[in-house]
């Protein structure tokens, strides 16, 4: 087979969105420039390497060296390229050329796939141009070369997550206001996964090929950051395949069902590593529990800003597929209740009974159910409902955390004279796990903040119901 019939056969496999989009971003001037930018900072510091490595004898020079050449791909490939991606996605929905697209037969699916794997092809070459510098400090001395094939495999994954995240955000804002204020949280985002991949890989060249080979969590700890990047890529993606959906399509399936297997893989991935573990302390099950609920309540925030209601043609697809939030939030409550269930298991397998992490594990999706209920609340009933779906319901969420944690603090202070007393700040967003073991009263303040849980769910739960039915148009 020619080299020109391969060439078709792959990129009819691939399809002609990512064809075009993979030919128009290495068109493109900001990856020619820091293209060359990597590549010539790479060559200058590997003679510089060279030149020291001659002087000094038997010198282990290769963690220093690791270091710059992962953080100069770092800042290509956590910023640079996501950003690059967020821009394409939204110079589509500028010009609204992403109609066009859609109206073509190709679907949003294939759109993102199209944007993410352009992203990703350009990645892919920054790193092809930067292996061999990265091989190059293993002949310095000081790393060995899982450290470095490690290194990589969370850089692509971490990078892989970002690509998904900056298209995702690009399809969320339609007005330009909305556009504006994504623009800097995207920024935002994408610098404060820049600096924390950088500082990561600093850390990883020094004592990373140590606990690779010394410590059995810190080997799962990297796998399941690698599995987490990956599976809320595949979150992502759908997101951003959800927000170019035509009325026609159901935009909330997707995103729901890799939700829900994410969710699911990681309680089974968490019971293979307690079982790896045979026992031990059960800090791991309430750190995962905790990390778990700030990430659903991320993914629950876009989940209750869905349109209430849906179309008639969807009447006869499964209730838990049809669109609406009120069905998000079911899928989400439930989620929550999974994932708690599986972390008390997890404990009760590592042989912990203390009270203390009982608490935490509880109380943690409380909070999430009560701020996201109260979001609901503020966004369909208040004054915020002049704003419309999903805008009003995320800035309800916002106003909810500002609140909750500003107000208690300021009593706090007034009163006591610190921001920090327990009593008052029971049901903050920021201090309230800290106060649920305030002492002998760590039942009664858990109850409370269940019933309040309780009580604002049941009427978030009330108002979607009303209006899911009122707008089934």
């Amino acid at each position: 087979m020619s080299a020109a019939a391969l060439s078709e056969r792959l990129a009819e496999a691939a399809g002609p969105i990512v064809v075009k989009e993979v030919r128009q971003g290495l068109r493109a001037r900001v990856f020619a420039i820091f293209f060359g930018l990597l590549l010539i900072g790479c060559l200058v510091v590997a003679l510089i390497a060279a030149a020291e490595f001659d002087r000094r004898l038997n010198a282990e020079l290769g963690p220093d060296y690791f270091r710059i050449f992962l953080g100069g791909l770092g800042i290509v490939e956590f910023f640079v390229i996501p950003y690059s991606a967020f821009r394409a996605m939204t110079r589509e929905r500028e010009d609204e050329t992403w109609v066009l697209l859609v109206l073509t037969g190709l679907g949003p699916r294939r759109i993102v796939r199209g944007k993410v794997a352009s992203a990703l092809a350009q990645g892919l070459l920054y790193a092809s141009a930067c292996a061999p510098f990265v091989l190059f400090s293993y002949y310095l001395n000081g790393i060995d070369l899982p450290t470095v094939l490690v290194a990589l495999m969370l850089s692509a994954a971490w990078s892989c997550l970002w690509v998904c995240v900056g298209v995702a955000a690009a399809t969320q804002a339609e007005s330009r206001i909305g556009r504006a204020l994504v623009h800097f949280l995207v920024l935002g985002c994408l610098l404060a996964a820049t600096v924390g991949g950088i500082a990561f890989a600093a850390f990883f060249s020094e004592e990373g090929g140590r606990l690779l080979r010394e410590q059995a969590s810190f080997r799962a700890f990297c796998a399941g950051l690698i599995l987490w990047a990956l599976s809320t890529a595949w979150v992502a993606s759908e997101g951003a395949a959800s927000g170019l959906a035509l009325l026609s399509e159901n935009s909330a399936k997707g995103p729901r069902v890799a939700l829900t297997v994410q969710v699911l893989f990681a309680l089974v991935a968490g019971a293979f590593v307690a079982w790896l573990a045979d026992g031990g302390d059960a800090i791991g099950a309430v750190v995962g529990e905790v990390c778990g609920c700030i990430y659903l309540s991320v993914a629950g925030v876009f989940a209750i800003s869905e349109h209430d209601g849906f179309p008639p043609a969807f009447a006869r697809e499964p209730g838990w597929s049809k669109p609406g939030a009120l069905r998000s939030f079911i899928l989400l409550v439930g989620l929550l209740a999974l994932g708690t269930a599986g972390c008390l298991l997890l404990a009760h397998l590592m042989g912990s009974h203390e009270l203390k992490y009982q608490r935490v594990l509880l109380a943690a999706p409380m909070f999430v159910v009560l701020y996201l209920s109260l979001g609901v609340l503020l966004g369909r009933l208040t004054p915020l409902k002049v704003l419309t779906e999903p805008v009003s319901t995320r800035f309800g969420v916002l106003v909810a955390l500002v609140l909750g944690t500003l107000v208690p603090m300021l009593l706090s202070l007034m009163v006591h004279g610190r921001a920090n007393d327990r009593d008052l700040n029971l049901l903050s967003p920021l201090l309230g796990l800290s106060a649920i073991n305030n002492g002998d009263r760590g039942a009664l303040t858990l109850r409370l903040v269940g019933a309040c849980a309780l009580f604002f769910g049941f009427l978030a739960w009330t108002v979607l119901a009303a209006r899911d039915t009122e707008r089934r148009t």
